[in-house]
């Protein structure tokens, strides 16, 4: 499934920026909005708020919005791979792993109580999928994609 998607970075951007950004998308039919958590560091209820405000507003026009993560944000914000409530509480439609967990930890996330979708970062060229695989997750909510960030070396040679 190929979508057309655009990125957005709180903290990076004043959020008036990125509700005018993501309703430009929107018009020219823009249907997923990469976020990162990545890079953000400070107080949790703002980070959360921050979040919330923007991804609610591109849920207003029908898109869905995926929140890059790695294990190391999990411990930061204290969030635990089995309790998936804190992309629920922000709106998100799923979480992008930039990095990966074991496999297992994956396959538990496939099968969060909120349906939220769990996507995987395909750039690695490993065996990544197939060892998530071993732990049998809910294939209906694990989906991959490569990666898009404009940095030398990150995609797949084709």
């Amino acid at each position: 499934m190929k979508q057309l998607g655009i990125s957005i970075y709180p903290f990076h951007a004043t959020l008036e920026e990125n509700k005018k950004y993501i309703e430009l998308a929107a018009k020219y039919g823009y249907k997923r909005v990469f976020t990162c958590l990545l890079s953000v560091d400070g107080d949790k209820e703002v980070i959360l708020k921050e979040f919330k405000d923007t991804i609610e507003h591109a849920n207003n026009f029908g898109m869905e919005v995926m929140v890059d993560v790695a294990p190391s944000i999990f411990s930061k914000l204290n969030i635990s791979y089995e309790d998936l409530s804190f992309f629920k509480e922000i709106g998100a439609t799923g979480v992008r792993l930039d990095l990966g967990f074991s496999g297992n930890e994956e396959s538990i996330m496939t099968f969060n109580e909120y349906g939220l979708l769990v996507e995987i970062n395909m750039s690695q060229d490993t065996n990544y999928v197939n060892t998530i695989m071993d732990f049998m997750p809910n294939k209906e909510k694990l989906v991959g994609c490569h990666n898009f960030y404009p940095h030398r070396y990150t995609g797949l040679s084709r």
